[in-house]
């Protein structure tokens, strides 16, 4: 989704490093902290570990990745076999190109569990048709990797709309859940997760993360969502990269 002259001592030269010492933070301070390097971040606060410039579209390979997205659907990427095992900061191929897929919105929270979340908003989408369901995640744009991402600007704007549209529920540490079908569209980029319960996780643990772009062909739902939960396979029936 690149012969040095021997220098004088003298009183001028120490002048002029310790000016530029000086003036090194306020340079720095006029990089973009969103600029899109496509490497490890150098801004923002600690958030995720597992495979986390992956997961923000920060790593090496963030800039190969194919940002304009091929229409699937959620039980066509539920059907995907994972590989067997991927580096921290490894791509499959099926990371390298972005998705569209028309869903439905089963319910959301953030990740804030025992004060070690790493801030996504954690969003469980279903298929129409199969009942397929897996997680779509927009990072916290104060997180790194987030802020230095290929496409920050993206993120930041789908977790800005996210939480304006459900400004009455905003996204807390518990999930709630829709009682009626939410049509939903899904931008992003797919991602091969470990498994660890949870909520709503695919079999094969794909993920999209970044979500780019979420939208509501049909408006904003007017439901307010309640607590509730997803049902989970059998563990044997996951089945997802190793650790």
């Amino acid at each position: 989704m690149q012969a040095p002259r021997r220098p004088k001592r003298s009183t001028s030269r120490s002048v002029n490093v310790a000016a530029a010492a000086a003036a090194l933070p306020l340079a720095l301070s006029f990089i973009p902290s969103g600029s899109g390097t496509g490497v490890a971040a150098t801004c923002g606060v600690h958030c995720g570990t597992e495979r986390w410039h992956v997961k923000t579209l920060s790593d090496a390979s963030a800039s190969q990745v194919t940002l304009e997205p091929k229409t699937t659907t959620v039980a066509n990427l539920v059907s995907i076999a994972p590989p067997a095992q991927l580096g921290e900061d490894e791509r499959d191929p099926t990371e390298m190109q972005a998705v569209t897929v028309n869903a439905q919105l089963v319910g959301y929270k953030e990740e804030l569990s025992s004060g070690k979340g790493d801030h996504d908003f954690h969003i469980v989408i279903q298929d129409p048709a199969s009942n397929d369901t897996m997680i779509v995640e927009i990072p916290d744009p104060q997180c790194d990797g987030v802020c230095n991402s290929v496409a920050g600007d993206q993120i930041k704007a789908a977790r800005d709309a996210f939480a304006s549209t459900f400004q009455s529920s905003p996204p807390r540490s518990s999930f709630v859940k829709f009682q009626h079908p939410v049509r939903v569209t899904v931008t992003g980029v797919p991602l091969f997760d470990f498994h660890h319960g949870q909520t709503g996780v695919a079999r094969n643990c794909i993920e999209i993360h970044p979500v780019l772009s979420l939208t509501f062909p049909d408006g904003p739902p007017a439901e307010r969502p309640a607590k509730g939960s997803v049902p989970a396979l059998a563990d044997d029936d996951y089945d997802c990269i190793s650790e």
